[in-house]
């Protein structure tokens, strides 16, 4: 790990963090007798950027700390680098160390690339300045990637927001420069609003995952992104709560797709905690050379007749393989 990226040295960012945690203390004392009704919610900030020691030190300190909002500074030079994986591996850090079920906010958060990551780690709230400052230098926010207006091929943006419904891009173009920044942060601001929807429904339909796939597969940078959230999610799940929600259908796409989250707890819990009953036989069948859905398959239709008939069904566990399993646990 390089100590000086981002222009600062270890043993500064050390001092930050402990001036910040200082005055976060000072802070909590201060607001019980500025706000004794708690009208006002408190923010707790933690530092330490890409240095991810001592942002697993500061998270850990202002973790004890009972703010009722952890954020987590800014990703923001990241960003610009499109070094989205150690912005995951960031999140991954302070969500490890915080209380569970606080709100987690990531400062300067504003591009549609890294937002579902931000939220299958577990971030609640975002702010950034992005829309503005990229449309102060032409650049235009699109869902999957970021373009110059003047690199842009075709008579319209390929968006459906107002700005792009009304103006071609020659006619943004030949806009004074106040007034062509104004429409393009109202652009870029659409689309980083289109990107949230998108989310809220992916997280309601129980998709997110397979949208960070889709997100994957266009660009190796994204790509490492979700390569840093699976190992992040390892850590993740010791200190997230099991939920029960509802039981729907998993698309296996990818060796990616085993390693979300319901798949590593149930295979975790087929491994550690299955044994079969004494007496008991183990029948595993081949799922590959199965059609499905398995139980209307010619032969475990007619194992199960055979296993009813005489008298065997209790006495028999069936255990379809599928290679993709396989191929997990030696993973």
């Amino acid at each position: 790990m390089t100590y000086r990226q981002w222009g600062r040295p270890k043993e500064a960012v050390v001092l930050e963090v402990e001036e910040t945690l200082r005055r976060a203390r000072a802070a909590l004392v201060k607001a019980k007798v500025w706000d004794p009704e708690h009208r006002m919610l408190i923010v707790g900030p933690v530092q330490g950027g890409d240095k991810l020691d001592i942002l697993g030190y500061s998270a850990t300190k202002m973790g004890e700390l009972n703010f009722d909002i952890y954020a987590i500074g800014s990703p923001t030079t990241l960003l610009e680098e499109y070094d989205f994986s150690t912005i995951v591996r960031m999140i991954a850090t302070v969500k490890a160390r915080l209380p569970p079920g606080k709100p987690v906010h990531l400062f300067g958060a504003g591009h549609p690339l890294i937002l579902p990551f931000a939220v299958a780690m577990g971030v609640d709230f975002f702010d950034s300045a992005s829309y503005v400052l990229y449309a102060r230098d032409d650049r235009i926010i699109l869902r999957d990637r970021t373009v110059r207006l003047n690199e842009i091929k075709v008579d319209r943006i390929p968006c459906n927001c107002p700005v792009c419904r009304k103006y071609s891009v020659k006619e943004l173009m030949s806009t004074n420069k106040a007034e062509r920044e104004r429409l393009l942060a109202i652009h870029n601001l659409y689309v980083l609003w289109e990107e949230i929807q998108e989310i809220k429904a992916r997280i309601k339909e129980g998709t997110l995952w397979e949208y960070l796939e889709e997100k994957a597969g266009g660009d190796a940078r994204v790509k490492s992104a979700l390569l840093a959230l699976r190992k992040g999610l390892r850590a993740l799940l010791k200190v997230i709560p099991d939920e029960s929600g509802r039981v729907r259908a998993l698309h296996i796409t990818s060796l990616e797709s085993l390693h979300r989250p319901e798949i590593i707890r149930h295979v975790e819990r087929l491994l550690n905690n299955y044994e079969p009953p004494q007496g008991c036989i183990v029948v595993v069948l081949p799922g590959e050379l199965l059609d499905r859905p398995y139980i209307r398959d010619p032969l475990i239709y007619w194992l199960i007749d055979q296993l009813i008939s005489n008298d065997l069904l209790s006495k028999v566990h069936i255990i379809i393989n599928n290679p993709s399993w396989v191929q997990y646990r030696m993973r």
